[in-house]
């Protein structure tokens, strides 16, 4: 699995492990909140870690993580793609434009799937 930290961005609403995180203008991390987002996703919430520094979240970009997910129709193979809410779900034709985030490599448990980040 490959990390990245970055400092996450005040005006991000609570990030949880397994969302969708986008970066911002200023170059800081926050979780997908809206329509335009889903077109700067960066990868998956690894971890959080709070210090003085403000907040560092760890980020997975490549490899395979736990991903929050509403979609309970979710298949081994699926290609995913970000939703407004911070969780991932299946590529429709609708979602062209919208970068694959990665493949479900299992069905859904309790909201969370594993995914292959790319």
């Amino acid at each position: 699995m490959l990390l990245e930290k970055i400092k996450q961005s005040n005006d991000s609403e609570p990030i949880e492990r397994g969302d969708v995180i986008c970066i911002n203008d200023e170059g800081e991390a926050k979780k997908v909140s809206c329509l335009e987002d889903t077109f700067k996703t960066i990868g998956i919430c690894s971890d959080i870690e709070k210090g003085n520094n403000g907040v560092q979240i760890e980020i997975c970009v490549n490899g395979f993580i736990d991903a929050n997910t509403n979609d309970t129709l979710l298949e081994p193979g699926d290609l995913l793609v970000a939703e407004v809410d911070g969780t991932v779900k299946c590529k429709t034709a609708e979602d062209d434009d919208i970068d694959i985030i990665g493949m479900a490599l299992s069905k859904v448990i309790d909201n969370k799937i594993l995914i292959k980040c790319k």
